[in-house]
């Protein structure tokens, strides 16, 4: 059970609303007014008054080693994995600018967030306060969703808020809180280290793409579409590896390989 952080969470809500929502545009608007044909920069950003959740809680004791030099060190540490699921009824108003004359506002009236989080403390000492630091991150990708307010028909057809904006909000958690990336809060200054607190990966993954089957014909008006095909896989976060692509092919075949870095055994297979 989650319940305990969930009540946490919900105690300390007023103030994370805050935090978070500032974390989020600082990190978000540079890359937003960047976009082309449309920048787009918040207006309001309020995340609303439904705390997130956590459930199905497993705690567990983790050994961790680390190679520092020509030694290796051994560390003790507790691992946390957790699910963490929000639907938020926020309140965050954005302003499209496609010249200087034509600018549409919008909202995102509801975010709904799921993932597995893990919350790592570790190294443990044998002095108070025991952990000398406290990392936490998802271990894959979250599932996201947003729904729109307002003048959403006329940027659908630039398919700047269905596609677009939630690609940048993942790609921006992708830098700062999905597997190999966790976000780090040392417990007590006087021991913390960060080469104690860094954690190698478990290994490599070698995926190798071998065939794809059940492609079918593409029916237009007067000829028919035989498919060019091709494959991309990720492990996580980490970026796509992407076959080569089968021209006029239902039955694809291509014995490609990629290798990956796992850093954690419960990182996800994507295949596309």
């Amino acid at each position: 059970s989650g319940n305990f952080i969930s009540a946490v969470l919900s105690q300390m809500w007023n103030h994370m609303n805050i935090a978070v929502s500032n974390a989020v545009k600082d990190a978000l608007e540079p890359t937003l007014k960047e976009l082309k044909p449309v920048s787009l920069h918040f207006v309001q950003l309020d995340l609303g008054d439904v705390p997130i959740k956590t459930q199905n809680m497993f705690i567990h004791r983790v050994d961790l080693e680390c190679n520092i030099g020509d030694r290796i060190e051994k560390h003790a540490g507790i691992q946390i994995d957790v699910d963490v699921v929000w639907d938020g009824n926020c309140d965050i108003m954005l302003q499209a600018t496609m010249s200087q004359s034509a600018k549409v506002t919008f909202g995102v009236k509801k975010i709904k967030l799921s993932g597995r989080m893990h919350i790592l403390l570790s190294p443990l000492t044998t002095e108070l306060p025991i952990i000398s630091a406290v990392q936490y991150g998802f271990t894959n990708p979250p599932d996201l969703q947003l729904s729109f307010s307002g003048a959403v028909k006329v940027l659908n057809k630039l398919h700047i808020v269905q596609s677009v904006l939630p690609s940048v909000i993942q790609s921006a958690l992708a830098g700062v809180l999905v597997l190999p990336q966790r976000l780090v809060m040392p417990m007590d200054l006087g021991t913390y280290d960060f080469l104690d607190t860094y954690q190698p990966p478990k290994g490599m993954v070698r995926i190798t793409v071998v065939e794809g089957r059940g492609f079918r014909v593409l029916r237009k008006h007067l000829l028919n579409d035989i498919p060019d095909v091709y494959c991309e896989i990720a492990l996580g976060a980490s970026e796509k590896f992407k076959t080569s692509t089968q021209y006029d092919n239902l039955s694809p075949s291509w014995k490609e390989s990629c290798d990956f870095i796992l850093y954690d055994m419960d990182q996800k297979i994507y295949v596309q």
